[in-house]
């Protein structure tokens, strides 16, 4: 339950994959997790960053430049997430083909 607990709810794996990417600022995680409010975004960070998935660095050569990166321990996250990732495109697939074969038998 533990796990379930670290990547459960609608924003946590996605703002994970788009931090798989690299370092990442707040308006960046914002403008690739579509439909995210920033109130919502700095929550997710936030817990994200209690469990240890994700740290926040400031650059104080850059004038207080602020990113967000995974930390080493998440890698342990890498493998489930990127599984969960390829389960759904497959099963996205499997519906839309589903979906066109259903409508071609219709025809």
């Amino acid at each position: 339950m533990d796990a379930l607990y670290i990547i459960n709810g609608k924003w946590r794996i996605p703002i994970v994959l788009t931090l798989m990417e690299g370092n990442k600022r707040f308006s960046e995680i914002k403008k690739e997790v579509q439909k995210i409010t920033s109130k919502v975004l700095a929550e997710e960070l936030k817990e994200l960053e209690l469990n240890g998935f994700v740290e926040k660095k400031t650059d104080d050569q850059s004038r207080g430049k602020t990113e967000y990166q995974l930390t080493n321990y998440s890698s342990s996250l890498e493998p489930i997430i990127k599984s969960l990732r390829d389960f759904g495109i497959q099963h996205r697939k499997k519906i839309r083909d589903e979906g066109h074969q259903a409508k071609k038998n219709a025809d």
